[in-house]
């Protein structure tokens, strides 16, 4: 009976033991992912980045680099310790994480283990090399463990050296990285780049289109997904409102970019939907999680009631794309539509999204000439911030100016179409936008970096991947066979605890 009971308890624990290597099976898929980085520029290396898993409360960029240990010489010199020792200890940081070697100009590197569960952020950081004072950052959201999440990179300008852009500065000509050690000599606050100006050693070779970083976070083991160019019309069906020319955006289907409750949350949104000027709101979008990549296509003027325009963009499979544009017989009403980028980088699966129509909120539907752009008027979409202060869905025209409900009116079905296709042969090239002078900064931080609980920054060592600490899950062939073999030693006990008891009956008789 004793070895019947210990075959029991073999049974037993192997039983634990595979259902313990199935959770911990389970874990690892739920909460390991790769993640693939691009450098998309022709001559900007950027430098072994920094991987931050987060959630939604992390401030990763304050206002100015003096609030952040180790953002100066990161920024500057490409020296990332002390940064990653700093974000650690931020409010909302899970882990900073090295992530491999320089990502050189046109090429990628993939991290193989990044630990998240479903509403993390990962956030990618880089310095790029050929600037004085620059880095790339982008973030993307995890939401649902089956399906990838999409990022890029906008460049900001970390302000604690002029761009001077000389030999003696700039890391990729040989320069120390620092103009004047431990001397705020800079703009002193974080802010959008302006790009290469061409005004010391560095040639406009080295410059930026918008996106210079994109990234994937996908499953263990997949192959990296790749972006490529994707044809869009955006055609008006309305009878009497042009559309100013659309800000287009690329971006994660599982996360909504264009979410916001007043004018005030989306910087951009209030100057897009009052007269058409998208730069602002590009500027927003650009920084936004899960934004591939977005800009204001040039149209040459408004899209006319009954024409359309066609452009690519570059996306991923899965991606949405999304396009906003003013319908310019209107206070603040703005268009919104959305298709989802579908079938495969060789044929894409034509999809297609009808226009809302939406009040941003940020004017009053007075609907007079001196406030509605189509009417000409001297201060049309001029309104001074005074609307609503919430956005709805547009009630449409009422009349109560000098705008004609009958004229200029729609229905649900008469909007506008986005769709979605193959690569259209001519591909307008949008006029740069720059960045407004007002686009907010960062949000700001803690006066004083907060302390946590949270455990020291992962290393191995050295570059790559950072050490395995939760073990190898044991596979499910061999959690069967430990099944088996203690059903095997079961059945050895209990043979073994009956013969003895046969032969003392055949004894005592």
């Amino acid at each position: 009976m004793k070895r019947l009971a210990i075959g029991a308890m073999v049974l037993i624990a192997l039983v634990v033991a595979a259902s313990d290597a199935g959770t911990r099976t389970a874990d690892a898929q739920t909460t390991d992912f790769q993640l693939t980085v691009r450098n998309l520029t022709d001559r900007q290396p950027m430098s072994q980045p920094i991987v931050v898993v987060h959630d939604i409360n992390a401030v990763l960029l304050p206002s100015s680099a003096g609030r952040l240990d180790g953002l100066e010489e990161f920024a500057e010199e490409g020296f990332k310790e002390t940064l990653m020792e700093s974000l650690a200890q931020r409010t909302g940081v899970k882990s900073v994480l090295r992530f491999g070697p320089d990502v050189r100009p046109r090429s990628e590197f993939t991290l193989s283990r990044v630990p998240a569960e479903p509403g993390d952020y990962i956030s990618v950081m880089s310095r790029l090399d050929c600037t004085n004072d620059a880095i790339t950052v982008g973030t993307a959201i995890i939401t649902d463990t089956s399906q990838p999440a999409f990022g890029s990179g906008v460049v900001w300008d970390i302000g604690t050296e002029d761009n001077d852009e000389l030999r003696s500065t700039v890391p990729c000509l040989e320069g120390e990285g620092v103009s004047k050690p431990n001397v705020e000599d800079g703009e002193g606050s974080i802010q959008p780049h302006p790009g290469i100006a061409v005004v010391g050693d560095l040639g406009d070779v080295f410059g930026w289109n918008r996106t210079v970083m994109e990234f994937v976070v996908d499953r263990r083991g997949t192959q990296p997904k790749r972006a490529f160019d994707v044809g869009a019309t955006i055609e008006n069906r309305s009878t009497a409102q042009p559309i100013t020319p659309p800000v287009v955006v690329v971006h994660d289907k599982n996360v909504d970019v264009l979410d916001y409750t007043r004018p005030k949350e989306m910087p951009g949104i209030a100057r897009l939907s009052e007269s058409g000027d998208g730069s602002e709101l590009v500027a927003t979008l650009a920084g936004r999680p899960g934004v591939v990549s977005v800009t204001q296509w040039n149209t040459d003027g408004p899209i006319a009631p009954g024409e359309s325009f066609k452009g690519n963009v570059r996306a991923f499979v899965g991606n949405s794309i999304s396009a906003l544009g003013m319908f310019a017989c209107t206070n603040d009403g703005y268009i919104l539509a959305s298709a989802e980028v579908t079938g495969s980088s060789v044929r894409i699966r034509p999809t297609s999204g009808v226009a809302k129509v939406f009040d941003s909120g940020a004017e009053n539907n007075d609907e007079t000439t001196e406030t509605v752009p189509c009417l000409g008027g001297a201060a049309a979409g001029l309104s001074e911030g005074n609307g609503e202060n919430g956005r709805r869905e547009h009630p449409g025209i009422e009349g109560v100016g000098d705008l004609n409900a009958a004229v200029h009116g729609w229905d649900p079905t008469t909007t506008a179409i986005l769709s979605v296709h193959n690569k259209v042969n001519v591909t307008p090239q949008p006029e740069p936008t720059a960045v407004p002078t007002n686009t907010p900064t960062p949000d700001p931080g803690p006066a004083e970096t907060p302390t946590s609980d949270l455990s020291p920054t992962p290393t191995n060592g050295g570059e790559g991947i950072p050490p395995d600490t939760g073990g190898r899950a044991v596979p499910a062939s061999w959690a069967v066979f430990a099944v088996l073999f203690g059903l095997i030693a079961v059945g050895a006990g209990a043979l073994f605890a009956i013969r003895p008891a046969r032969r003392g009956k055949r004894n005592s008789a």
